[in-house]
């Protein structure tokens, strides 16, 4: 987790976002790191060629910005709207349909489960399952990791399959949530 200082909640977001914007710098070799290892694992588990594979998968990674939607409709928990850079140029909705207390040790760690749904600069459409950790932090705020594993899709994205992981920081106070994330999404191979 990260190290908060004293500067109050306007300096600590503008620092975040500050080290999101470094960190797109070296956002795809961690990203290729990650990938190599899933990549690696999947195809132990699949018995399948990583070559082989590879032409239909594709590493995606980028900044990510979003807003919490306040008039998010029940049985909801959450719902957030946002802003996707990076390879995936789009935007995304996200609802959350669980938000629970998980650690009865630690009564600030919330799982989530929920759905995305990804619409890409050209319309196509990619959707997601979620999963997620939260830390609520004393300045009104929250990290956390979500892992998204895609489920389909529409148009070039028509039965897709993959994993994103995306980790950032949600203001409570203000509703903004920044972040970045790195993962894959594999198309179906054409025939």
């Amino acid at each position: 987790m990260a190290a908060h200082g004293s500067g109050g909640r306007g300096s600590f977001l503008a620092s975040f976002r500050a080290r999101c914007a470094a960190a797109a710098s070296w956002a795809p070799a961690a990203a290729a790191v990650v990938l190599a290892v899933v990549s690696a694992v999947r195809t132990h588990d699949a018995g399948t060629s990583h070559l082989a594979k590879a032409d239909h998968c594709k590493e995606v990674y980028g900044p990510f910005t979003s807003v919490v939607d306040p008039d998010c409709p029940p049985p909801a928990a959450l719902c957030t709207h946002g802003r996707l850079g990076g390879k995936l140029d789009g935007t995304y909705d996200f609802r959350a349909s669980v938000l629970v207390p998980d650690d009865p040790i630690d009564p600030t760690q919330l799982t989530y489960e929920g759905s995305s749904v990804i619409t890409t600069k050209h319309g196509d459409l990619l959707f997601g399952e979620d999963t997620g950790v939260l830390y609520l932090l004393p300045d009104g705020t929250a990290e956390f990791e979500s892992v998204v594993r895609i489920v389909g899709g529409t148009g070039k994205y028509e039965g897709a399959s993959g994993e994103i992981v995306a980790t950032g920081i949600l203001d409570f106070v203000s509703g903004e949530v920044v972040g970045m994330y790195a993962g894959e999404i594999c198309k179906r191979p054409r025939r």
